[in-house]
């Protein structure tokens, strides 16, 4: 999961609304500060999802509660780029469509840690200008 997704948490019972950020170096879903007030209607979004009360694990958040959901601002790395412009620098002699592949392939790989902000339409992307010029150094 990219750092920033806003998702549906479900463990044991207990649903929330969280944020994937960093804590103690590792990854993890942090509660929103109105995670309690989202509960029902969150537990109404698994429901339509066919998620059973009981299936634990992170499932997508509908728009209309990640708009609802309050988190503080997320940090950003100082050197941050968006992903047209990781690509570009990853592979600047290629075709467009070559050239997100290979990107891709290192995303999945987790290569780079990719930063979320905003919502439905207005989500952007980012990746630290740092990790991608590491990779193109690596690949030469």
């Amino acid at each position: 999961m990219d750092i920033g997704m806003i998702a549906i948490q479900l463990v044991g019972g207990v649903v929330q609304v969280v944020r994937c950020e960093y804590v103690d170096g590792k990854v993890q879903g942090v509660p929103a500060r109105n995670t309690a007030a989202l509960a029902q209607a969150a537990r109404q979004a698994l429901a339509v999802q066919g998620v059973a009360p009981d299936a634990d694990g992170s499932y997508l958040c509908p728009d209309e509660l990640q708009v609802a959901a309050q988190f503080p601002s997320l940090p950003l790395p100082d050197d941050a780029i968006t992903l047209g412009a990781a690509c570009t620098l990853l592979c600047p002699t290629v075709t467009s469509n070559e050239a997100w592949r290979h990107f891709n392939s290192h995303r999945a790989r987790g290569a780079f840690t990719v930063y979320r902000t905003g919502v439905a339409q207005g989500t952007r992307q980012y990746v630290s200008r740092a990790e991608v010029l590491r990779l193109v150094e690596d690949e030469r």
